[in-house]
């Protein structure tokens, strides 16, 4: 007579234990590129390079729409006022992958010390370059009037002289959905002494 097949032994967490191990889910998402996988806690991505040029500046669009910060940046030491474009992720790969289609390089963002995720950053000529290409795709009201106000009022040249704030510039624009806290909101915060990854003084702090 066949002995009866024993359980399977039960682990420490009372549950039984299996043979195969079950696989991961993995999650993919922008379905219509290489996925973004997550699996494991890893993210792997891998978007674009094969589609379209219109394609990858139409996604990179869709991330300023979201991530993105379209403004005018006065420069005290040269009495100019030059267009920059900001995209804010905590996720490493993303900025990687919109650093490559801006021609930038990422940098690391702070506060106080404590590493908040990172941004890509392209100003004057370079900032006027990428909005050309991703006007036609914003759908975000504030961001899209602001890089076509942009485009009209600098043109092809980096800067202008004086000092033009944004309330100047973009006096016709519909107020952008996300408002950055005023100056001096930040008065409070203690003094930079902390060095970054380099041995610098952090550029992203006070």
């Amino acid at each position: 007579m066949k002995a009866a097949p024993s359980a399977p032994a039960a682990d420490t967490t009372g549950r039984p234990a299996c043979s195969t191990p079950r696989p991961r889910k993995k999650v993919f998402l922008f379905s219509r590129a290489r996925p973004l996988v997550l699996s494991g806690g890893r993210i792997s991505f891998g978007v674009l390079e094969s589609l379209s040029e219109d394609w990858q500046w139409g996604w990179l669009a869709g991330l300023i729409d979201g991530e993105g910060f379209v403004h005018v940046h006065y420069r005290k030491n040269r009495d100019t006022t030059h267009p920059r474009l900001r995209i804010y992720t905590t996720t490493k790969p993303i900025i990687d992958e919109a650093c490559r289609i801006m021609g930038v390089r990422p940098y690391v963002r702070r506060d106080h010390g404590v590493l908040k995720g990172w941004y890509a950053q392209a100003s004057e000529l370079k900032a006027i370059e990428i909005l050309r290409k991703v006007g036609p795709f914003l759908t975000e009201p504030s961001k899209r009037c602001r890089a076509l106000t942009i485009l009209k009022v600098f043109g092809n040249i980096g800067s202008i002289p004086g000092r033009h704030p944004s309330a100047e510039v973009f006096k016709d624009c519909p107020p952008p959905t996300r408002l950055r806290k005023p100056p001096e909101a930040y008065k409070s915060r203690p003094k930079a002494t902390h060095r970054s990854e380099v041995g610098k003084p952090d550029p992203l702090w006070g």
